[in-house]
Order: C-alpha cells, then sequence, then structure tokens
C-alpha cells in the first residue's frame, strides 16, 4: 500500500479548465490504475482545488492531493502516475492497518 503525495498551484490546478480536468481525472482513473497493476483505495483533494474553502480556486498558493494505492511494487505505481500533468511529492510505502499496542 502506498500513499501518493501530490501538489500543485492554483495555475496548474486541473479545475482551471474542462480539458485539463478531464486529463487528470483521467490519467488517475481506476481504469487507469488496472492498467498499470494498480488499485486506487481513495483519493483525497483539498478544498482549496474544489473551491469550498475561499468560494474559489485560486485561494491558496498550493493545492494537496492525497491518494492511497495498493500495487506490489513502487514502479507500478509510477507507471501509474506519469501522465500525470502536476508535481508528484512522493510515494511513500504504508503499513496497516495500525494496532494500538498499549
Amino acid at each position: 500500500m502506498f500513499a501518493i503525495l501530490h501538489t500543485h498551484g492554483p495555475a496548474e490546478c486541473p479545475a482551471i479548465n474542462e480539458q485539463k480536468l478531464s486529463q487528470f481525472a483521467d490519467t488517475i482513473s481506476d481504469k487507469s490504475a488496472e492498467t498499470n497493476s494498480v488499485k486506487v483505495l481513495n483519493r483525497f483533494v483539498d478544498t482549496n482545488c474544489t473551491g469550498k474553502l475561499t468560494g474559489h480556486l485560486f485561494g491558496a498558493p498550493i493545492h494537496h492531493a492525497v491518494f492511497i494505492v495498493e500495487s506490489d511494487t513502487k514502479e507500478n505505481v509510477q507507471k501509474f502516475l506519469n501522465k500525470v500533468p502536476c508535481e508528484i511529492v512522493s510515494i511513500r510505502p504504508l503499513e496497516g492497518p495500525w494496532v494500538n499496542r498499549s
């Protein structure tokens, strides 16, 4: 399991126009993931991308997204992300589920 941390600025935000948003959605789709032996477990986008926090897309200098995926290798995850039109900050392996051991 991996956590993918992704950032972009307002000018690169895929939500700026329909073409960029469609390309981004296709890139992170379940179909694209399956092609690269990756399963997307969840996707999270901060409210700066959706405009919910500020009422518009350009409210913060950096927008963030987090994807939780399953794959046998980090290389598969990297292939899955090759066409993402914005910076991928990191791909981090995860272990879980976390158990509180008192």
